[in-house]
């Protein structure tokens, strides 16, 4: 699916009570904006079963600023091949591990309205995982707070 088809199909598959729908059709072009810095149209996340439970939950890795060991962030990977999901980026001890692949507007949506961590970090090459384009939520959120109208009474 197109960049376009898949903001359709997030709009088409909301609620149907007006708000939702008008809130996406709006955020829609900063989401557009966001996967345009991106090569592909899905990527693979690397998941997990919950054995106790059968649920699936994307595997979220905790990264430590190279100088300032107290500042921490919460990432998602999104990888172009499956392979690279099993690879040695997120070790060989996870249980359950497998991979699911997501429209990247999906992905940029749930990590924002969901807000499932920091940022995602995207690996665009197949094989390499040491140089990957990132987005962070923070930056998706302000760009959406730019796109909303003022609320009611504001003027």
């Amino acid at each position: 699916m197109s960049i376009e088809q898949q903001i359709d199909a997030l709009i088409q598959d909301a609620p149907n009570d007006g708000e939702m729908r008008q809130l996406l059709k709006t955020i829609g072009p900063v989401l557009q904006r966001f996967a345009s810095q991106l090569r592909h149209l899905s990527y693979y996340i690397a998941q997990t079963a919950d054995a106790d439970r059968g649920n699936l939950a994307w595997i979220k890795v905790t990264l430590t600023h190279r100088t300032q060991s107290n500042v921490e962030k919460t990432v998602i990977y999104g990888f172009s091949d499956p392979k690279d999901v099993t690879s040695q980026v997120l070790g060989h001890d996870i249980p359950h591990l497998g991979s699911v692949e997501i429209p990247v507007i999906d992905l940029l949506f749930q990590v924002w309205a969901l807000n499932l961590c920091d940022s995602m970090i995207f690996f665009e090459t197949p094989g390499n995982c040491q140089n990957g384009t990132e987005i962070s939520r923070s930056a998706i959120d302000a760009a959406i707070q730019r796109q909303l109208p003022p609320p009611a009474g504001y003027a």
